[in-house]
């Protein structure tokens, strides 16, 4: 279970990853919709990152928690999640308020593939500059990832 805050820190929801696959199920699970929380409007954290977003004028985005967590744990703390989905037109002006610039680096599967192609369209909408990190097929250690991601 990890808490979903708003850009202000305030927890607003809940998201998990189910551990047995056998159960069924979505393989991750948010809390419900509510007047407070709603995932097309939230960025995964960007409460604890902003500082270093507006820092550098940039953000690297990834699709979910455990995306982020990788990248933070390696030293890397301008980024944030969209938590699975493509990136949404309220999630682009969220993210435009504090950079200009994005580093869409979603998974290299075929869903966060066609998840970063339809994140294009609000990315462009907002007005960010973008540019697009391709990582390799296979699962890499977080240490790797950070080297690989600057090194292009």
């Amino acid at each position: 279970m990890v808490p979903i805050c708003r850009d202000s820190g305030a927890v607003i929801a809940f998201g998990g990853r189910q551990m047995d696959a056998d159960q069924g199920g979505p393989k991750y699970l948010n809390s419900p919709e509510t007047p407070i929380y709603s995932k097309s409007r939230t960025l995964y954290g960007l409460n604890h990152t902003k500082a270093a977003v507006r820092k550098l004028n940039y953000a690297i985005l990834v699709e979910g928690y455990f995306d982020f967590a990788q990248l933070v744990q390696a030293g890397v703390s301008p980024v944030v999640a969209s938590c699975g989905t493509a990136l949404t037109p309220h999630q682009a002006q969220l993210l435009r308020r504090f950079t200009s610039k994005v580093v869409l680096s979603f998974d290299p599967d075929a869903a966060g593939q066609n998840a970063a192609v339809r994140s294009l369209d609000s990315l462009l909408a907002s007005g960010l500059a973008m540019r697009v990190a391709t990582l390799p097929n296979a699962p890499l250690p977080p240490w790797m990832m950070f080297r690989y991601f600057f090194s292009a």
